[in-house]
């Protein structure tokens, strides 16, 4: 008999974000130039969804996800934008057994491991 992924019922707090790649790295009270308006910009979120063309040749991610260059080495962090959770681990690597399933009544992605029927919103470790 198929078993349906069972959706979590209780959703669980957002993982910590990678903050020091998220937010401005000053809050400066300096009048803003050019290049700090383009800096602040460079670090939003928002920016860094409108351009994600540039990693076309990437392998698509889960919906919700999108990846964000580092401003402090040259890797790729991934940030989803519903839950606010940043990582370096991509979305498209889960431990054997889970899966992505999105809720057909929210619209929102939770984990799932059949074989345990385990389900929560947190990504497994």
């Amino acid at each position: 008999m198929l078993q349906l992924p069972m959706e979590p019922t209780e959703p669980t707090e957002p993982t910590a974000r990678v903050k020091e790649e998220i937010e401005p790295e000053s809050k400066s009270s300096a009048p803003a130039t050019a290049a700090g308006v383009k800096a602040e910009q460079e670090s939003s979120l928002l920016y860094w969804a409108k351009r994600q063309h540039q990693f076309k040749e990437l392998p698509k991610l889960p919906q919700g996800w999108i990846r964000v260059p580092s401003r402090q080495s040259s890797e790729i962090y991934y940030v989803n934008l519903s839950t606010g959770e940043a990582t370096f681990d991509s979305p498209l690597d889960l431990p054997p057994g889970w899966e992505v399933v999105t809720s057909k009544s929210t619209g929102k992605q939770y984990f799932w491991h059949a074989e345990l029927q385990i389900s929560q919103f947190e990504r497994p470790t």
